[in-house]
């Protein structure tokens, strides 16, 4: 260790939110008589359709990119002495290890695939059905409200985060088709980190 250095080697986990009234959502232009219907609720946004309609769900997550700036007695005198800026946001790394969308009441949905994209860089993809569970008891990353869907995964986001859902209705009755989106959110690591 240099002296007069400082060391730090500390991670900083950040959970970031947004309502389900966000949601952008999408569906194949419906027939004369075919209706999707998009509601933005208090809580969320409701879909319904009187047909087998495929949605598509679009949430775009608030992407931290936060600088621990730690200053030694040997970085003040650099600084007031000489040379170059340091560069605040140089070199710092953020991943994103978890995405979470809360779903309230479904009827007649089948939610099939699950995207998430850094910008236009594809990051990781599953069938909602093949998400693993997660036990509460033994999640690092639990807190008091956990969504319905929950996705690991352990990737560096450059630019912006945004998650896909995709969900199919079954039935020809708009009673019968119904899902609500609550939110989204996701799990950020950012730091030198041991793990």
């Amino acid at each position: 260790m240099k002296p007069l250095d400082t060391v730090s080697k500390a991670s900083r986990y950040v959970s970031m939110r947004v309502h389900g009234t966000s949601a952008h959502v999408t569906y194949t232009s419906p027939e004369p008589g075919k209706i999707v219907q998009v509601e933005r609720v208090s809580k969320g946004t409701l879909i319904r359709s009187n047909y087998p309609a495929q949605v598509g769900m679009f949430f775009s997550i608030p992407t931290p990119v936060i600088a621990d700036r730690k200053f030694s007695l040997l970085s003040i005198f650099r600084r007031f002495f000489s040379g170059p800026v340091e560069k605040i946001f140089a070199g710092t790394k953020l991943r994103v290890v978890r995405v979470e969308v809360f779903v309230g009441e479904t009827l007649g949905v089948n939610l099939g695939l699950i995207r998430v994209m850094d910008g236009d860089r594809h990051l990781a993809s599953s069938q909602v059905s093949a998400l693993p569970l997660v036990d509460a008891n033994s999640d690092a990353y639990s807190e008091e409200a956990t969504g319905s869907i929950v996705f690991e995964l352990n990737h560096e986001v450059h630019t912006a985060l945004g998650i896909e859902l995709i969900g199919s209705f079954v039935n020809f009755e708009l009673e019968e088709n119904q899902l609500q989106l609550i939110a989204a959110k996701a799990v950020f690591v950012t730091g030198a980190s041991s793990e």
